[in-house]
């Protein structure tokens, strides 16, 4: 039963082998061409839109953890372990070129300033070749009341 249907497949095939291969032939050329010249495209799209995905995701995790960082920092708590942990979380290995970048200070008797400042080389892609990330946060210091401070208003 089954040699039955095979048989005829088996036919056909032979008499292409037979037949050969017309080389000369340019049917679907223009679809290999086609194809050959849109890839460099492609490329390059693809790694623009990962390059800004990556820069975008970066930034707006920075941009939260120096937020939570100052707001920590202005609670007495680590800022930088808070910055790290959340761009750790969002980045994984990738965190690593963030990691010593953000600084917290006490700005006077009142607040503090987390900021960060980092350009990351991207090599994978052409274009853009780095990133730049900046951040900075304002928090107020926590147990402070509207009272002149100890050296009277400023």
């Amino acid at each position: 039963m089954t040699s039955k249907r095979i048989k005829p497949i088996v036919d056909k095939l032979k008499k292409r082998l037979r037949r050969g291969a017309n080389l000369a032939s340019n049917a679907g050329m223009a679809e290999t061409t086609g194809f050959i010249v849109a890839i460099p495209f492609w490329w390059l799209a693809y790694g623009l839109i990962l390059a800004l995905s990556y820069w975008g995701w970066s930034l707006a995790l920075n941009s939260i953890g120096i937020q939570r960082g100052t707001f920590a920092q202005g609670i007495g708590r680590d800022g930088v372990a808070h910055h790290r942990s959340i761009v750790q979380a969002g980045l994984g290995n990738y965190a690593s070129d963030y990691m010593g970048a953000a600084s917290f200070t006490k700005q006077g008797e009142r607040a503090f300033i987390g900021t960060i400042s980092v350009t990351v080389d991207i090599t994978a892609f052409p274009a853009p070749d780095a990133v730049s990330v900046q951040a900075t946060s304002l928090s107020r210091e926590e147990r402070f009341y509207a009272r002149p401070p100890s050296g009277g208003w400023e």
